[in-house]
């Protein structure tokens, strides 16, 4: 059974990184901080828990520090946390049983929290094996897919219910507007020839993340233009579910509803469209559609190739179908 090690990215962390460290070190076997930075607490919490802390100047690339700390890895596999994130108790535990020789990477559901309730989860490459041709690419959402994919192909990824719990998106917790500031400025930093749909993708999630959705819509629109599928495939449910949530916050419903048809033609099994075609329908005042669609969207199991945004979590499933069963029965 391979050895472990985590690497963390840190700066002016010292409110969260002791709880990201905390829940993975009983099931690892090294761990490294890497801190670019940090003016507050955080280098001497790190150095509580481990003696491979590093610093390093910031250069406004992510990649540089993952690799970086990859380096520094004396594991056979390298797990990936922020700070604003911990490791599922009940992963851990079977953490090092989805370690095995056909695979290279391991993908897990990365979940986002807020308010104590998860809202979302979503396929995310976290724990790599230590290997020369596998690397990160990318100055800010920076991944390890395509070197993967490019050496060794997607099956040898192992898309597993392993979960990560992220916080970055509780303004009780982080600094939102900050980050997304700093994140702003990367992705403005990047060469034009270097803008490609995964690009626009992730410039328009930032922009989703401060309620912009009008821009968002704009960057979803440009992303969809450039989009190749290609090594991106795994991406582009996340961009089809964001454009509608967009064009739902925008009101664009008749927009929305033919954009939401001719992907379920696509992803028929895609969960997550047939609550948001719920929620149109409602919305327009079209009540029994509405209810037809809640009922689809009932039937069908979730699937982790998608993104789910958790409905089920924070939405009375039980009380929003008897109202809008009674809706559809007394407005035609």
């Amino acid at each position: 059974m391979g050895k472990i090690s985590l690497c963390i990215i840190a700066k002016d962390e010292e409110k969260l990184i002791s709880n990201a460290i905390n829940s993975a070190k009983d099931f690892v076997d090294e761990i490294i901080v890497v801190d670019t930075g940090s003016k507050d607490r955080t280098v001497e919490i790190a150095k509580s828990f481990t003696d491979k802390v590093f610093k390093v100047n910031f250069e406004n690339d992510f990649s540089k520090i993952r690799n970086f700390g990859i380096s520094k890895a004396n594991s056979e596999w390298v797990l990936f946390l922020d700070c604003d994130e911990e490791l599922d108790s009940f992963s851990g535990k079977n953490l090092k049983n989805v370690i095995e020789d056909e695979y290279v990477a391991i993908s897990f559901r990365v979940s986002g929290i807020l308010d104590r309730v998860k809202r979302s989860a979503v396929n995310d490459i976290r724990l790599i094996k230590k290997d020369r041709d596998i690397f990160f690419s990318g100055k800010i959402g920076e991944s390890a897919l395509k070197s993967i994919i490019n050496t060794f192909g997607r099956e040898k990824i192992n898309y597993t219910t392993l979960e990560i719990k992220h916080f970055g998106n509780d303004k009780n917790l982080v600094n939102l507007e900050s980050k997304v500031s700093r994140n702003l400025k990367i992705y403005n930093s990047i060469n034009n020839k270097e803008r490609d749909g995964e690009y626009y993708f992730k410039l328009g999630n930032e922009y989703g993340r401060l309620n912009n959705f009008k821009k968002a819509l704009e960057m979803y629109n440009i992303s969809l233009l450039k989009c190749d599928c290609g090594d991106w495939i795994e991406e582009l449910p996340r961009l089809i579910i964001n454009k509608v949530k967009a064009l739902h916050m925008l009101k664009c419903f008749d927009e929305e509803e033919m954009f939401i048809s001719k992907w379920l033609k696509v992803y028929k099994e895609f969960k997550d469209l047939y609550f948001m075609k719920t929620l149109l329908y409602r919305d327009k005042g079209e009540f029994k559609k509405s209810y037809d669609s809640l009922l689809s969207y009932l039937e069908k199991r979730e699937n982790i190739i998608y993104p789910s945004s958790a409905f089920d979590e924070f939405i009375d499933l039980k009380k929003f179908k008897d109202e809008l069963f009674y809706l559809s029965q007394i407005i035609s």
